[in-house]
């Protein structure tokens, strides 16, 4: 099917959503399934992980093989595992143990379809258009996870904890319809040397704009999962330190605008880089998102309402550099490079978002002497990991995405 630039753009971006209507289903769901299965904290955290740990292993692998195996048969492939992962989730998990089975198995399937489809989008675009249109791609990850936390608790309360299931499994297949139909076999770079080289980073490491970008996308995914695994929790201690009658306005209704902010945000940051100058773009942003993170820890001992437009602003200044920085990694690879430099960039990035939340819970349980400097002092490392981001900026001087202006 032939599409123009902006159909063909759009065309992907609804495969990419279509692909993550299953991330947020079991955490939806969550009280649910606890019942249902009588689950501790730990088996519960425990299905969770299990996707993040089946995407962290297996998408080293996956996307560096787009070096020497077509894309979008690998996108494809996943796809239709990821539908497998999600109807199997919904009809035969019972326990803890199948569910992370089926929850790693999507994992898995998220690794093939989330850079590989980038690379897909961006092999099948002029060059101009290669930033803009990472940018609405990766800005469709959270969409993606919202919308998929809405259909969770709506069609389980229609027919059941198994219809999310069932209907994300749909969507998957819809998203392989689409990448079948609007894209087209790309030849990939003659072999040279064993397939063990495709998982050398080492021509990666020489790369110093990819390393730049890579680096601050690492930390920008220790802050935004950090923030977004612990922000609830924290609304909650304002509004409770303060007696603040939250009303309609809870700290979990903060936390799902935060996100969708997050779209919107990461879209616009990047227009901001593809205008005013990448590298600069995104180093004001940390700076900006840093000192946010300690104007929200402060307030929320003063104001809970002063905490919770904070606590937006915040969300909104961490994701402005999201789609800049993958933009920027995908940009700075060499043609045939790009499937290690982007498997090196959502390994780092996704081994920042696995360590951000821990760090922080273990500053908030066991820094300071009372339950206040814990958080005040979770927060404030928050501010030095983002202000880092900034440094290497400054530092490397990363190159400009192509299409960005001069």
């Amino acid at each position: 099917m032939k599409l123009g630039v902006p159909g063909f753009i759009a065309a992907f971006c609804l495969a990419h959503v279509c692909t993550m209507t299953g991330i947020s289903i079991f955490p939806a769901l969550l009280p649910q399934f606890t019942q249902l299965w009588s689950l501790s904290g730990t088996e519960a955290g425990a299905v969770s992980s299990a996707l993040f740990l089946g995407y962290t292993v297996c998408v080293p692998f996956l996307v560096s093989m787009t070096d020497r195996i077509d894309a979008r048969a690998i996108y494809l492939c996943c796809a239709t595992l990821g539908a497998l992962a999600l109807v199997g989730f919904g009809t035969f998990a019972h326990d803890a143990v199948s569910a992370a089975g089926f929850s790693a198995m999507y994992g898995l399937a998220l690794a093939g379809t989330y850079m590989p489809g980038l690379r897909v989008l961006g092999e099948h675009l002029p060059e101009e258009y290669v930033a803009r249109a990472t940018g609405f791609y990766t800005a469709s990850f959270g969409l993606g996870a919202g919308i998929s936390f809405v259909m969770s608790e709506w069609l389980a309360g229609l027919a059941g904890w198994s219809a999310p299931f069932y209907a994300a499994g749909g969507a998957c297949c819809v998203a392989v319809c689409i990448v079948a139909l609007v894209a087209h076999r790309v030849p990939t770079p003659a072999a040279h040397g064993s397939w063990l080289r495709i998982l050398d980073p080492r021509p990666v490491l020489r790369n110093r704009s990819a390393v730049a970008y890579s680096a601050c996308y690492a930390l920008h995914n220790y802050e935004l999962f950090a923030v977004r695994s612990w922000l609830v929790a924290f609304l909650a201690m304002s509004a409770s330190h303060n007696g603040a009658a939250t009303g309609s306005i809870t700290p979990a209704v903060v936390a799902a605008v935060m996100t969708v902010l997050g779209v919107f945000a990461s879209i616009i940051g990047n227009e901001f880089s593809i205008r005013t100058g990448r590298a600069r773009t995104i180093s004001r942003a940390m700076a900006v998102s840093g000192l946010l993170a300690l104007a929200v820890a402060w307030t929320g001992f003063v104001s809970y309402w002063w905490c919770a437009a904070l606590a937006l602003a915040h969300g909104f200044m961490i994701m402005f550099d999201s789609s800049s920085l993958t933009a920027g990694t995908f940009s700075s690879a060499k043609p045939h490079e790009r499937g290690i430099t982007m498997a090196v960039h959502s390994t780092v990035g996704f081994a920042g978002a696995m360590l951000g939340p821990l760090v922080f819970g273990l500053m908030v349980d066991n820094v300071g002497a009372a339950p206040d400097m814990g958080w005040l002092i979770a927060y404030g490392h928050i501010f030095l990991v983002v202000i880092a981001g900034s440094l290497i900026m400054h530092w490397l001087k990363p190159q400009p995405a192509k299409g960005d202006h001069k």
